[in-house]
């Protein structure tokens, strides 16, 4: 995508707070092999292409052991198993890579799928107005109202530990914004504390709540 680097995406960033206030950007870096760069995400891609092919190979007692085998809980794997959506050549992955002084490419981290964040960053052009394709924002929640919500749902809640809470506001307000447009129900976000119980009904603020979205970390299971 070509962009005219004006303020344009920056200023939406930092008015979103997807980017801090005191958070440097760099927009281009001196010295930099666009073909270097390029081939360092081909190999990438050919990395998730294979883990997107494992659960073809695999069974759900398979990938639980696998997954325990690179970390996670055994109550997070059999989590993350117990859906009927597999991965497809069209995930969306994100691969952290840093480049040594020797011009070394190394792989740090890569997030496949739910395990994704960043959802903001990767759709920033259109939040600040450009044309974009493969909208990742909006694709998440098109796939979440199409395979996860009741046709009863009318509200639903994301919700956030309240010490992270106030920080990560302004970023869920962009995903209960895209949630609303796709699926024309209420959706509110909300602390965790701020939700109330009285032994059948979950409500925020007096209203009731059919849905809770959170973001689940293999720590908290």
């Amino acid at each position: 995508m070509n962009l005219n680097w004006s303020n344009t995406l920056t200023n939406k960033a930092r008015e979103t707070e997807i980017i801090s206030t005191n958070e440097p950007l760099v927009l281009g870096l001196s010295n930099f092999n666009n073909n270097d760069e390029r081939q360092a995400g081909e190999a990438a891609v050919k990395l998730v292409q294979l883990i997107q092919t494992l659960p073809k190979h695999l069974s759900r007692e398979g990938l639980i052991s696998f997954a325990m085998h690179i970390g996670f809980s055994y109550e997070a794997a059999n989590l993350l198993t117990s859906g009927d959506l597999r991965l497809d050549d069209k995930l969306f992955a994100r691969a952290d890579m840093v480049r040594d002084e020797r011009g070394r490419w190394a792989l740090l981290e890569m997030n496949i799928g739910t395990e994704v964040g960043g959802m903001f960053y990767a759709s920033l052009p259109r939040l600040a107005g450009y044309s974009q394709a493969n909208d990742v924002l909006e694709s998440w929640a098109a796939s979440f109202t199409k395979y996860y919500l009741l046709d009863s749902t009318k509200h639903i809640v994301i919700v956030e530990d309240p010490k992270i809470f106030t920080a990560l506001a302004p970023q869920f307000e962009l995903l209960a914004k895209e949630l609303r447009q796709q699926s024309g129900c209420n959706c509110s976000i909300a602390s965790a504390d701020q939700l109330s119980w009285d032994g059948t009904v979950l409500r925020l603020k007096g209203k009731d709540v059919d849905y809770i979205y959170r973001f689940l970390m293999s720590r908290i299971l």
